[in-house]
């Protein structure tokens, strides 16, 4: 797994230490089913995840995935994360924060150092040094056109909030993971009280 990765979301339902030594059994099924159902969680977060991306295909969208761990006797955790993918590795923070005027730093973006499109130097010999004083400039281009563009600077792009939407809405579903480890607890909690 890649080391390089941008952790989203980080779900851990609480330790069931108050029951500990008397209801062994029931912290086992009860961890089970939640961590079944926190792979089901994790499996729709990927897909809302992806669905609501601001570039739905590609590698940006790929990049969502999620684990669901073991952690401890009683513990399990489920972990939604984006690999950058040959991508920049801030790229999530960017698209979710927005960048230049509409970003933190409220200012537009300029570059810094002049890029020149160099053509292949033969191997030996030196590439043409950049004069100090080539204007600098952005440029791209349209991957629908084609055309090219080129900008001493530029405003940047507004906030996309897809993922806090996305967790928004995921919080039910957590609730019910919650709710149903406390009613398997309380089930057997009635079924040793019932035998003794």
């Amino acid at each position: 797994m890649p080391t390089n990765y941008t952790e989203i979301f980080f779900v851990r339902p609480e330790k069931l230490k108050r029951y500990k030594g008397a209801l062994t059994e029931a912290k086992k099924q009860s961890l089970k089913i939640a961590l079944g159902e926190m792979d089901d969680l994790g499996r729709h977060l990927v897909k809302e995840l992806q669905t609501n991306a601001p570039t739905q295909k590609g590698e940006f969208a790929s990049g969502f995935t999620y684990r669901v761990k073991k952690t401890g006797a009683d513990v399990g955790s489920l972990y939604v994360n984006w690999y950058p993918k040959d991508r920049p590795k801030n790229l999530l923070e960017w698209i979710t924060f927005g960048t230049g005027i509409h970003g933190p730093r409220k200012r537009r973006i300029v570059p810094k150092a002049v890029y020149a499109n160099e053509k292949r130097v033969a191997a030996g010999k030196k590439p043409k040094a950049i004069p100090a004083n080539k204007p600098k400039f952005l440029q791209w281009q349209n991957p629908t056109t084609g055309q090219w563009y080129r900008k001493k600077s530029v405003a940047g792009m507004r906030p996309n909030r897809f993922v806090f939407s996305v967790w928004l809405k995921a919080q039910d579903r957590i609730a019910a993971i919650y709710q149903n480890i406390g009613k398997l607890v309380a089930d057997r909690i009635l079924e040793k009280s019932n035998r003794l």
